[in-house]
């Protein structure tokens, strides 16, 4: 096949030369006497993660070859995996960090004699409070429980003005800007490793901020002569709005306390003129990078504010969220299937059983028989308890498939509880769907035609 002359005799495999003659062990010996290789010292292994903000370290991992033994040991409450876990994630941390992200002050003279200033300051405050993670074992699950909270606090400011030498006092323009978003955690997670179920609990504790925001932009004039007394009258600053209140629009409305039983409460300011036309420019003609950049800057320096609370209800209030993940994987040789949706018992259904109905929607299993299909359900239900009132949503998505892989069957339930005073009966979504594809038929393979 290779070769100057095809249909050559020779061996395929002698292409690239005949096979080299294996050496005796007195002649291996000589070449390892001859070279010697000295066992190479490697140094310990050290991992260590940093996680920096605005050039400030906030949280440092270290994991080394003790972190790896503890994975490779017994499991037990203080080695092990738990053990690792606990080293790396579960110490507990408290920090407050101040810092200055901008800090700059430009003076530059101008035609009229005055000199002209532009100040900028920026003060930034990170607050982390990390509790001893508890760890424990009942039984097949395993329980975590965590607390965290974290703050991040920035306040800045500018002015631009003109300073009078003769009378020492600046006048000019400026705003304030404040940013502070605060995310408490407090979650309760148990994992059962024979039913592998996750339940996620997490008491509100309500009610607690999540977000402030203003920016409030204002004339002033003002002395900057430091030595004159803090008492004195002429070291009183005066800031004066560029916005009457009148101009302003308020609003303080309250989201999704009737329905969850907690809820946001939202309140602020915005500029009132032309903000029907401002809206439209900001949603149907700006890009998303637009977006963020008049967010953020807020270049026309527009009066704005706005504050996120999570509150409870007044009646009915919710005092703890669950969320409940379970995930099935069925064999072929599974007859007993549970489901939340089917309270019929699959296991009275012979293989020849057409029509299997439930109370909750008439399902069409095929004449597969159960002991022909595969199936994998996924459940994820979601309680909102209260001292009074308990809401809860609760849906299963399953898949089955036949082993053959010609029938296929996807189901999707839903139902939902009354959440408000208006509903007086469930919610309930189904969805039902079946893929057939036809058998194929072999023996018309021999009767195609051939070129």
């Amino acid at each position: 096949m290779v070769a100057p002359h095809p249909g050559s005799k020779r061996n395929l495999w002698d292409f690239f030369g005949k096979r080299r003659t294996p050496r005796d062990t007195d002649e291996r010996e000589q070449f390892n006497n001859a070279l010697p290789i000295a066992t190479r010292n490697y140094d310990p292994f050290f991992v260590e993660i940093k996680v920096h903000l605005f050039g400030h370290n906030i949280e440092t991992l270290e994991f080394n070859e003790e972190t790896l033994k503890m994975l490779h040991a017994p499991g037990k409450q203080d080695g092990g995996m738990v053990g690792a876990f606990m080293q790396a994630f579960g110490r507990e941390y408290k920090s407050k960090q101040f810092y200055l992200s901008r800090d700059l002050c430009w003076m530059f003279p101008t035609d009229m004699g005055f000199p002209a200033f532009l100040d900028v300051k920026q003060a930034n405050f990170f607050y982390a409070n990390r509790h001893h993670i508890t760890v424990g074992e009942e039984g097949t699950a395993m329980q975590l429980g965590l607390e965290r909270h974290y703050l991040y606090d920035s306040h800045a400011y500018e002015t631009l003005g003109i300073g009078l030498t003769f009378n020492k006092t600046s006048f000019g323009v400026g705003y304030h800007k404040r940013m502070a978003v605060s995310l408490p955690l407090k979650l309760q997670a148990t994992y059962d490793m024979k039913t592998h179920k996750l339940k996620l609990e997490r008491p509100l504790g309500l009610p607690f901020d999540l977000f402030d925001y203003y920016f409030k932009p204002y004339s002033f004039i003002e002395p900057y002569d430091d030595t004159v007394g803090k008492g004195s009258s002429e070291q009183a600053l005066t800031h004066l709005p560029l916005y009457n209140d009148e101009e302003l629009r308020h609003f303080d409305r309250t989201y999704f306390t009737d329905i969850l039983g907690c809820g946001l409460h939202v309140k602020g300011h915005m500029i009132d003129k032309g903000l029907r036309k401002s809206l439209h420019h900001f949603w149907y003609e700006m890009d998303w990078r637009q977006r963020l950049y008049y967010l953020y800057v807020n270049p026309h320096w527009h009066p704005r504010a706005m504050s996120i609370q999570v509150i409870p209800a007044e009646k009915d209030d919710t005092k703890s969220l669950e969320v409940d993940i379970a995930y099935k994987s069925y064999g072929s040789d599974d007859v007993q299937r549970h489901s939340e949706f089917v309270p019929t018992d699959v296991s009275s259904y012979g293989s020849d059983d057409v029509q299997r109905h439930s109370e909750f929607v008439p399902t069409d299993v095929s004449s597969y028989g159960w002991h022909n299909t595969s199936a994998q359900v996924l459940n994820v239900n979601l309680y909102l308890r209260g001292e009074n009132k308990k809401r809860s949503i609760k849906t299963e998505l399953s898949y089955t498939y036949s082993n053959d892989l010609l029938k296929h069957w996807v189901k999707f339930y839903y139902d939902r509880t009354p959440f408000h005073d208006q509903e007086t009966s469930h919610k309930k979504i189904c969805i039902d769907t079946t893929a057939t594809f036809p058998r194929p038929e072999w023996a018309k393979l021999e009767k195609l035609g051939a070129f």
